[in-house]
């Protein structure tokens, strides 16, 4: 499934009881991609992959706490950081991200 088909159809299944910011932020992100993928894993542990257009490497990015989306909407690349410090999000490969 790419993540693009599932947030073009109003969101999809996949990111229903999830916080309005982390789904547009996601939105964002899908439509925006350049190259590889951003496999990212939802509390529940559904699996969403956005693709770019262009290959390239794949990172993962799992998602402990939908919360962690409006620190990085406040704050940028600190509240990123902040909330990996935090718990928030989780990767098995930070410099991938």
């Amino acid at each position: 499934m790419t993540f693009a088909t599932s947030i073009g159809a109003g969101s999809g299944g996949e990111l229903r009881g999830a916080p309005s910011v982390f789904r547009t932020a996601l939105r964002m992100l899908s439509q925006n991609w350049g190259e590889g993928q951003l496999e990212v894993a939802l509390p529940g542990g559904r699996l969403l992959t956005i693709t770019g257009s262009q290959p390239g490497p794949t990172a993962r990015l799992i998602v402990n706490d939908y919360s962690f989306m409006r620190r990085v909407m406040t704050s940028g690349g600190i509240g990123f950081g902040e909330a990996y410090m935090a718990g928030q999000w989780d990767t098995p490969d930070l410099p991938a991200l």
